[in-house]
């Protein structure tokens, strides 16, 4: 915690940042498209 007291950024800690939120983006779009894909699957008649 004494990094954010002293307000001090680390290129490793903003690298690991960026790293954690484009894994999670590329996760949540992977889920978004599977549970698409299955949807459409289950019920062809829906207009999406």
């Amino acid at each position: 915690m004494s990094r954010v007291n002293d307000n001090v950024h680390w290129a490793t800690d903003v690298m690991k940042g960026s790293a954690v939120g484009y894994l999670s983006a590329k996760g949540v779009k992977y889920l978004y498209d599977l549970a698409d894909q299955k949807l459409r699957n289950d019920n062809p008649d829906i207009k999406i």
